[in-house]
């Protein structure tokens, strides 16, 4: 056993789109024991789930057979979230239980999660490997006690014309209105930077349930002058008109952001028309400000979203879909940076949010009977990016698409587009749609058979990024 304590972390760039978890530890001469080992992983992931698990790599891509088996547990994992299959993490289990080493906590770990695959009752001396498995692997034990997602059909990358040299195609949204499915997405050459103005391209699209294709055409091509334009959302409004709103930043040649003003485009006589929306100043930040996704709220014929800037974050409502009137600041305890939000509503105007923060997931509740200013907020104690999710038809189940984040072996990061199971307190992760580096921002459509079709995005080492659209069967 290496005898690494007092683990620091550093998130580097080693190249363009790929990231690494370094981790640097202190050396201790005098002995450690698997106990005091215990103790320290279950401090380090008490803190940061996705860190500890880089600690636990660290010591054993440098030898220590302890960690090495905790490690094989979180890959076979990561594989049942690809394909909903036990059966590697099964063999991994058992080799662990067979495995020559005097350690207590994998083989501890192995019968637990044995037991957890065959429905059977736990044996309550696992409870320690129990606990700290899942602090090290949030929601492991849900994930694998819930039936899998069914996939109904294969990601299909979604092909069109582009502009020239446009090769980031990101951030979708996805909305079914009349007969027709909408697609919107912002077209760009890269990420983000000063002369490269991006534009959302609103695609229409059908599908052909026989064939299992999809069918697009690009509808229009909305642009700024001035703004980097990116983040369009759909939403639906009192008049049941189509509406996007998106997010338009002026950016300097230092790439940095100098302003932030949302923009509202809606559909009239099959054109979609521009123009910047009118915001409450007084939910301004520093550099304006950032309306993320609107939500029609049927209880009270209301629209709202979330706000965000440097330093604040509100909720903000809407009567017309393009005048916002701030309704209340929100705070949190121990989250810092809210950005990304969605929220949705409930037939009685219950309010629930799904919330990115800097380090976590938050989840939101709230009521009209304070007007949706008092909210109750459950922290997901891991990272998410480019949160969506919808109820189920009876309101009885919430199904969710976020941006997860999970290792390599050699701690570079993987970001993916997971599905995920969600109720007011916990996001509990499905499947891992195929996907990698920059990506997720899914957009989600509820179909009448209870599917869910979902449209995101996925990038190449390169970072050049593609648009990629399946359909899903949750359960419950």
């Amino acid at each position: 056993m290496l005898n690494y304590t007092d683990p620091v972390y550093e998130i580097v760039e080693k190249t363009s789109g790929i990231r690494r978890v370094e981790v640097d530890v202190t050396y201790c001469k005098s002995e450690t024991n698997e106990e005091e080992r215990i103790k320290i992983l279950d401090k380090e992931a008490k803190e940061n789930s996705l860190f500890s698990m880089a600690f636990v790599q660290k010591l054993a891509n440098d030898g220590d057979k302890h960690a090495k088996e905790i490690q094989a547990i979180y890959h076979g994992y990561k594989q049942y979230m690809e394909n909903g299959d036990f059966t590697a993490l099964k063999n991994i289990c058992n080799r662990i239980l067979k495995s020559k080493n005097p350690y207590t906590f994998p083989k501890d770990a192995a019968r637990y999660l044995l037991a957890l695959m065959a429905k059977q009752p736990v044996d309550p001396q696992l409870k320690k490997a129990k606990n700290l498995l899942n602090k090290l692997i949030p929601g492991l034990e849900k994930t694998l006690s819930k039936a899998p997602w069914q996939k109904i059909d294969k990601e299909q990358k979604i092909t069109i014309p582009k502009r020239k040299g446009c090769k980031h195609n990101a951030f979708p949204d996805l909305i079914k209105f009349g007969n027709a499915y909408y697609a919107a997405y912002r077209e760009a050459k890269s990420h983000v930077g000063y002369g490269d103005l991006g534009a959302v391209r609103i695609l229409k699209g059908y599908y052909e349930p026989k064939a299992k294709i999809w069918k697009w055409n690009s509808m229009q091509l909305l642009k700024d002058a001035a703004y980097d334009l990116r983040d369009p959302r759909f939403f639906v409004d009192h008049e049941n008109a189509l509406r996007i709103l998106c997010g338009g930043s002026l950016i300097d040649e230092n790439d940095e952001t100098i302003s932030m003003a949302p923009h509202v485009a809606a559909l009239k006589n099959k054109r979609w028309h521009m123009e910047k929306a009118i915001v409450d100043p007084s939910a301004n930040g520093t550099n304006g400000q950032w309306i993320w996704r609107v939500t029609w709220n049927s209880f009270d014929n209301c629209g709202y979203a979330f706000s965000y800037s440097e330093k604040a974050f509100s909720l903000v409502r809407t009567l017309d879909g393009r005048t916002f009137e701030k309704v209340t600041e929100i705070t949190f305890d121990n989250v810092t940076e809210a950005s990304e939000a969605t929220i949705r509503f409930k037939a009685d105007g219950t309010a629930v949010a799904l919330i990115r923060a800097r380090r976590n997931g938050v989840i939101g509740i709230s009521n009209p009977a304070h007007d949706y200013r008092i909210w109750k907020f459950h922290v997901i104690p891991f990272r998410i990016g480019g949160p969506n999710f919808v109820f189920s038809h009876d309101e009885k189940s919430m199904w969710a698409a976020t941006r997860h984040f999970f290792l390599h072996p050699d701690n570079d990061i993987e970001e993916a587009t997971i599905l995920a199971s969600m109720d007011q307190k916990e996001l509990i992760p499905s499947l891992k749609l195929r996907s990698s580096y920059d990506s997720s921002y899914p957009g989600l459509v509820l179909e009448e058979d209870g599917s869910l079709t979902v449209l995101y995005y996925s990038s190449t080492v390169k970072g050049a990024s593609s648009l990629y659209i399946t359909r899903v069967l949750p359960k419950v």
